[in-house]
């Protein structure tokens, strides 16, 4: 796991941006050089202070830190981290704070890099269900269902009575 976090307490982000702070975008260009050169697949972690995010309706914490996280990645790539290296990016918000004596402090406010074996990779994929198997087949009903299917539709139990709506009473 990689934290950057800078010796004199700066934060990688102003409070409620996204965007990286100068000093914050010339480390992760350096870092990604190095990155880019292992074989190995990187999980990108963005967080944020416990200050609740006073920005436009419905935009919280949870979702500053998921910009935050991709801000980062766009930087890695750009800095020479190949985008197939990439194998997730999320947002934890405050859940997960650097500095826990002071859930507002600006240290608080920063992205987590996590450099990833393969067995790391494989389970990731597998509980995304990214495997060569579909976790359902929905694409051909056995023929167990389509017996049972065609028993319904010919012994009309597939009707239902519908019932009338109580006076006064609407029925969408």
């Amino acid at each position: 796991r990689i934290q950057i976090v800078d010796r004199s307490g700066r934060p990688m982000f102003d409070s409620g941006r996204a965007e990286l702070k100068y000093y914050s975008q010339d480390i992760l260009f350096e870092l990604a050089k190095t990155l880019g050169s292992v074989n190995n697949k990187l999980s990108i972690t963005g967080h944020t202070d416990s200050t609740p995010f006073g920005g436009r309706p419905g935009y919280t914490n949870w979702e500053l830190s998921a910009d935050r996280a991709n801000t980062a990645r766009r930087a890695l790539v750009a800095g020479g981290v190949r985008q197939q290296q990439i194998a997730r990016v999320v947002g934890l918000s405050d859940s997960v704070l650097f500095d826990k004596e002071d859930p507002n402090a600006p240290v608080n406010r920063r992205i987590s890099i996590i450099v990833l074996n393969k067995k790391t990779v494989d389970n990731i994929q597998s509980s995304a269900g990214q495997s060569d198997e579909p976790l359902i087949d929905l694409t051909q009903p056995t023929e167990e269902e389509r017996e049972a299917a065609r028993e319904r539709l010919e012994s009309g139990e597939w009707q239902q009575e519908k019932e009338e709506p109580a006076p006064g009473e609407l029925n969408w």
